[in-house]
């Protein structure tokens, strides 16, 4: 299993013990907007066990965090040849301190070294979702009619 790390972040494999913050983090009314994957304790807690823990194993999605706590976590789908799908999440306390930002710039280097035929990154960002509009603002997102924006890097 991989890990990677930036200046302040690491990114490593959700373990059992991350179930309670990952819980806690998609119980979050902002990040049910965008990212809703049940809508009780028991629910996000079965999809964690079922799907999170599973995909670890592929190393597609990773907890970030930060001072070994938890403020997010960070997803990616290959779509051969060249694109690959990317979700975040930052827990709401953490936002507008530059983790989306950084844990983004660190999966991108993660998949351009592990898969260097990929060059652009999808994600699927609500109009509503400014922040995350800024994050990839640096990126010079080209943007379809369905709220995909597709990143070069």
């Amino acid at each position: 299993m991989f890990n990677f790390e930036t200046e302040r972040l690491q990114m490593r494999p959700f373990t059992k013990e991350d179930k309670n913050e990952f819980v806690n983090i998609c119980l979050d009314k902002d990040v049910k907007r965008y990212f809703d994957i049940g809508n009780t304790p028991d629910e996000i807690a079965d999809f964690f066990e079922a799907d999170c823990l599973n995909l670890c194993e592929l190393d597609i999605i990773f907890a970030i965090l930060y001072k070994e706590y938890m403020v997010g976590f960070i997803s990616y789908y290959m779509m051969p040849p060249t694109d690959v799908m990317i979700e975040y999440v930052i827990r709401r306390e953490y936002r507008r301190s530059g983790y989306a930002a950084e844990s983004l710039e660190g999966l991108l280097q993660f998949v351009k070294k592990h898969y260097p035929e990929v060059n652009q990154g999808i994600l699927l960002i609500e109009p509503s979702n400014t922040n995350s509009l800024k994050v990839i603002k640096k990126y010079n997102p080209e943007k379809d009619h369905n709220n995909v924006y597709t990143i070069k890097f």
